[in-house]
């Protein structure tokens, strides 16, 4: 009789026949996007994911890279955001296909890659291909990777983790580097995707596993191929620590979006207690983060059915503790002695805790595989599937007793289906057909493709369909030009129905970030990171659904606003906006910047810090002419006294202000803005955006990068035999 091993290597589906069925699992939940018909619209895809990545590309493809977006926010740091991810290889799609089709393949790619890793992962941890198979799929689609498909960068991460806690093992063989260096290259791919919080995640869970692997040992190899990676993937990480020093991030929290210890249920009953949305899906309650984290009933009834023996594995123990501890993160808002525990470290940097669920589902499908695999060894007989069956009644019952009818009808969906899953794996462990494999992951594919609604898409000619400049004739408005005036941040204050009017909408006004889509100049801006005096102005300006404060007209005119949102939902002209660069203003000198500046009147004052006490007025200031590209601003100033060339982008370490050839010192004007001191007479002033964190990165990962390709080429030292001597 064949072991259970054999049976795995005889029936073995091999890895890419088994990521060609995930990609065709996708290709049927979102047919009309893979034929190229259809996109997706709604969440952060349309406002974030597109704009930023059409912006991304047209800038590499005009030589340039896009250090600084001068299009949002007035101004902020855009590589260093990380999430754009514009090191990372992958995104070289972008440049070969269009946007609006190479986004939602690179995202689909990535996780069918994540699902064909937790697959060859739990093949490496347990030689069983029915459970890696099982395991694998679900990693790659379930309700928490199809969640992520509004985020290429999050999609990206997940589909690296399985890859990168593989890797770690092999970096266990020291002696031999090219696996070293492998596994050092792996990890970077996934650090340049830019996402933290999978990221972080995914290297708990490659620590813990190694180490239950292989003892205390594997700590020195885990710890030589993190710093080389994170030597490799220096251009982007320095960049986005300069900008992290400089945000809003280390200052401001959030446990708003959390999972309450009840929902926990929505693991195995999707729509319990659910808060539906006009574009058709609905999240869990208490979060609007995650449209969804079921894993197949089946599966998870797998782990309980799974022998005791399994808890001498230290793996699995090791699994299990991080599912229960990013759990316990994600509740931590419902247990107060959680959240004084996480306000003595950086939460912020982890916005919101429904993102440690992160951990759990990457620790489940390990720990499930592994579930899966100890039974199949110890032939777990049928009979351990009654204490399931009992709980799923019971389950049913609290459904219907709590008036949950919608989601006691969906359970008993999941239940049919998750019993059919678990019976006809007790039931045929000895069986080592392909056939049976490929009939359990068909149940997995229906049970996850009608658990719940997705994100909807829209035609792709009407995602794409330009609607601003059209707008804008309409009020006989000039569209805003770089350097010269900006567009008022943006906002549809209330969904509409159907689901593509409001993507409609917000495209007519330019919300969020699409305004990179026509790169027309904003005042608004949405990212994961905001440049911290001009977080600090927009909390006192905006709020959410109402982004105009007349009260502030004098600002608005600075930043020259010359088109904002009307009464009625749609673009008007603005009259009084100033050109980006001005000069001669009245110096006031305050300790309280910020608010001193919404209170005066910025087009004939500047409010600078006491430092800058040199500075005087100049009515006769003249800015004579000035050019602003997006990492270069030139202008030449007749002046007649010492004065200040006030400049109407968001002030930030990296430029560098030059004087008639010499450097001088770059002034924090109006609370968040720029200022250059400048002397009687003629001055040629040069800003030049130079970060030196970039440049630093750039000569870390260059060197990382000849390091390691020395090491995969230059052949080891062996020890020369010496002849013997009679």
């Amino acid at each position: 009789m064949l072991t259970p091993s054999e049976h795995g290597r005889r029936s073995s589906l091999g890895p890419v026949f088994f990521g060609l069925m995930l990609l065709a699992a996708y290709a049927i939940a979102y047919p009309g996007v893979f034929i190229g018909s259809e996109t997706f619209f709604c969440r952060d895809y349309g406002s974030y994911s597109y704009p930023v990545a059409e912006y991304a590309k047209r800038s590499i493809l005009h030589g340039t890279i896009p250090l600084w977006n001068p299009y949002s926010l007035n101004g902020i740091p855009f590589t260093a955001q990380w999430s754009p991810m514009v090191f990372y290889p992958a995104t070289l799609i972008y440049l070969l296909i269009p946007t609006w089709y190479a986004l939602p393949l690179f995202m689909f790619l990535h996780l069918v890659m994540g699902g064909v890793g937790m697959r060859q992962l739990l093949l490496n941890l347990t030689k069983s291909e029915k459970a890696a198979s099982l395991a694998g799929f679900s990693f790659a689609f379930s309700g928490l990777p199809i969640s992520l498909l509004c985020w290429p960068a999050h999609c990206a991460a997940y589909g690296w983790a399985p890859w990168v806690v593989l890797a770690s093992l092999w970096a266990m063989e020291l002696k031999c580097r090219k696996r070293l260096v492998l596994a050092a290259l792996i990890t970077t791919a996934q650090l340049l995707t830019g996402s933290p919080e999978i990221i972080a995640a995914t290297w708990a869970l490659a620590a813990a596993i190694t180490i239950a692997k292989h003892g205390s040992n594997a700590l020195k190899p885990l710890l030589v191929s993190w710093i080389f990676s994170l030597c490799l993937a220096a251009i982007q990480l320095l960049p986005f620590l300069g900008l992290l020093l400089n945000s809003n991030r280390l200052s401001e929290s959030s446990l708003d979006w959390s999972v309450r210890p009840e929902s926990l249920l929505n693991f195995i009953a999707p729509l319990f207690h659910t808060e539906p949305t006009p574009y058709g899906f609905a999240f869990p309650e208490a979060q609007k983060w995650l449209i969804s984290y079921y894993v197949p009933a089946g599966l998870l009834a797998m782990l309980f059915i799974a022998p005791k023996s399994i808890w001498t594995q230290r793996v699995f123990i090791a699994s299990i503790l991080l599912l229960g501890l990013g759990l316990l993160l994600s509740c931590s808002p419902s247990l107060p002695f959680i959240t004084k525990m996480l306000a003595l470290t950086p939460v912020g940097i982890v916005r919101y805790p429904i993102k440690y669920l992160l951990l759990a589902c990457m620790a489940l499908h390990i720990a499930i595989g592994l579930g899966i695999a100890a039974a199949e060894r110890e032939l777990v007989s049928p009979r351990r599937l009654l204490p399931v069956f009992a709980a799923g009644i019971l389950v049913l019952g609290f459904l219907m007793l709590d008036g949950q009818d919608a989601a006691a009808r969906n359970f008993q969906v999941r239940f049919v289906i998750g019993l059919a899953i678990c019976g006809t794996l007790l039931r045929t462990w000895g069986n080592p057909r392909p056939a049976l494999t490929l009939a359990l992951l068909a149940l997995i594919l229906v049970d996850v493709d009608t658990h719940t609604r997705f994100y909807p898409t829209m035609p792709k000619a009407e995602f794409l369909k330009e609607r601003f400049v059209a707008a804008l004739n309409q009020v006989g408005a000039e569209r805003p030009e770089l350097g010269k005036s900006r567009l008022q941040r943006m906002e549809v204050t209330r969904i509409q129905t159907p689901a593509g009017a409001d993507h409609l909408a917000r495209m007519t006004l330019l919300s969020r970030n699409r305004n990179l889509l026509e790169e027309v100049p904003s005042a608004g801006g949405f990212y994961s990171m905001y440049l911290r005096d001009q977080a600090t102005l927009s909390g006192k300006l905006y709020a959410f659904e109402n982004c105009t404060n007349n009260s502030a007209s004098g600002y608005f005119d600075f930043v020259g606003v010359s088109v904002e949102q009307g009464e009625n939902g749609k673009l008007r002209e603005r009259k009084g906006a100033l050109p980006m660069l001005t000069a001669g203003q009245i110096p006031v000198f305050a300790a309280n910047e910020i608010e001193t500046a919404l209170a005066a009147d910025l087009r004939t004052h500047v409010i600078l810090p006491k430092t800058a006490a040199s500075i005087f007025p100049d009515s006769g200031a003249t800015v004579v002419s000035s050019s602003v590209t997006p990492h270069r601003i030139d202008a030449e100033i007749l002046t007649h006294t010492n004065t200040a060339l006030v400049i109407a982008e968001s002030y930030y370490p990296a430029w560098k202000a030059f004087v008639n050839g010499r450097p001088v010192a770059l002034l924090r004007a109006n609370g968040a803005f720029q200022a250059v001191p400048l002397l009687p007479g003629k001055n040629v002033v040069l800003l030049l955006y130079q970060d030196e964190k970039f440049h630093a990165g750039v000569l870390l990962s260059a060197a990382s990068v000849c390091l390691a390709i020395s090491l995969l080429i230059w052949p080891r030292k062996t020890a020369k035999h010496q002849p013997q001597h009679e």
